[in-house]
């Protein structure tokens, strides 16, 4: 397929059973997530990604809790009175 030169360069291919072309709209933040400096990709946008990784891990671990709490209180019956 002929593409004119100033779009193929910005254009990516993907062989997925049928071609499918991709543009690549902000190629400055590819090369930054891409750089080489031994942090996550997670916790490469910042504090504000740093914040957001916290919450989540909280969560997880709240949500982890609450499992263990609900299967140890549905394996023991309540004692009546």
């Amino acid at each position: 397929m002929a593409l004119p030169e100033g779009l193929a360069g910005k254009m990516k291919t993907f062989q997925v059973g049928f071609p499918v072309i991709a543009i690549n709209y902000r190629p400055h933040l590819e090369t930054f997530l891409q750089a080489v400096n031994d942090l996550p990709v997670f916790l490469k946008g910042g504090p504000a990604d740093k914040v957001l990784f916290g919450v989540t891990a909280a969560l997880c671990g709240v949500g982890l809790v609450s499992i263990v709490h609900m299967i140890y209180t549905m394996g023991f019956a309540k004692k009546k009175a």
